[in-house]
């Protein structure tokens, strides 16, 4: 039972792996009950709930973590850094592409009735698979200024969104495009590309394609890289079974 859990003091941390739209509500309860968070993403489905458990964690003095693993790849840490080293140059386009599958059952059943609906979900596949994607566009290159997209429902019998299309503009002034289905079958990598003034980068799920920057026209760099995080290193991925 959730009240005895919070009660007890053998309790330090709640991990909360519950439908997205139930986070921010068990999340204040636990955080005013003096636990530790962490919480699987999203961390709720509108900004309204996140800022209210944003609240309560700075209000009851406990650490919480959303569940948002990419940005401990080291592969993803070392393109962070070179951006932010300004490695690349100027940051001119970037790039998220998520061509995942989910077969119909994911989202049937007592464990599947949720997903893809807005009021527990809050969309498909932006926010439930893409939501990686979206962190990390952002995490590596900065805050999006403007967006404007389609979406719609293609091979699934859901509310929400099975595929997305959008057009970002970054504030760093770079353009971008951000794409997520669960209509791609068999289900294929996720690919993140960034271009910049002085190089570009191909990454395809946990390894790195290509690392062109100027200055190393030898290849160097990019080989060392390549030994450390090509395609032999790559890691598993959710493309079609989550």
């Amino acid at each position: 039972d959730l009240q005895d859990l919070l009660a007890s003091d053998d309790v330090d941390v709640v991990n909360i792996a519950t439908p997205s739209g139930t986070h921010a509500d068990l999340g204040v309860r636990a955080a005013r009950a003096g636990k530790h968070l962490i919480v699987e993403k999203p961390a709720d489905i509108t900004a309204d709930r996140v800022e209210a458990l944003i609240a309560a964690v700075a209000d009851a003095g406990v650490k919480a973590a959303g569940i948002f693993q990419s940005r401990l790849d080291p592969l993803n840490l070392e393109i962070r850094k070179a951006v932010q080293e300004g490695r690349f140059g100027s940051l001119i386009g970037i790039h998220g592409h998520l061509p995942w599958y989910r077969e119909p059952s994911y989202y049937e059943g007592p464990h599947g009735s949720w997903k893809g609906t807005w009021n527990m979900d809050g969309g498909g596949s932006l926010m439930n698979q893409g939501v990686h994607t979206v962190d990390l566009l952002q995490w590596i290159a900065g805050p999006v200024r403007s967006v404007m997209g389609m979406f719609g429902v293609f091979g699934h019998r859901i509310e929400a969104e099975d595929q997305s299309v959008a057009l970002l503009r970054f504030e760093c002034g770079a353009l971008g495009t951000l794409y997520t289905t669960t209509c791609a079958y068999p289900g294929h990598d996720q690919r993140i590309t960034l271009y910049g003034s002085a190089g570009s980068l191909v990454k395809r799920e946990g390894a790195l394609h290509a690392w062109k920057r100027l200055g190393d026209e030898g290849g160097a760099e990019e080989a060392a890289l390549l030994a450390r995080f090509g395609e032999a290193a790559g890691k598993g991925s959710g493309a079609a079974d989550p």
